[in-house]
């Protein structure tokens, strides 16, 4: 068996209004293009867990798209 992810990055602020149908239409695009998941890249800005939620349920909607976090080390506060 044969195991293959190629995936898409997408910078922290590119989806903060998309809607459940905006990130179906992209996940649809993406897996017509050959693209197994999404790379999303997050850091501290404070609409990124209501996104987050959006994404993942399109993807789990899907069913076989994936996504997962890239953190993005510049735009996340110092401690």
């Amino acid at each position: 068996m044969s195991f293959r992810v190629t995936e898409f990055g997408i910078p922290q602020g590119d989806f903060q209004s998309y809607t459940s149908a905006d990130w179906a239409a992209d996940i649809a695009l993406a897996k017509a293009a050959g693209i197994d998941a999404f790379a999303l890249n997050v850091g501290g800005d404070s609409t990124d867990v209501a996104e987050m939620k959006i994404a993942f349920a399109a993807a789990e909607a899907d069913g076989t798209f994936k996504l997962f976090f890239s953190f993005d080390m510049v735009t996340a506060p110092l401690m």
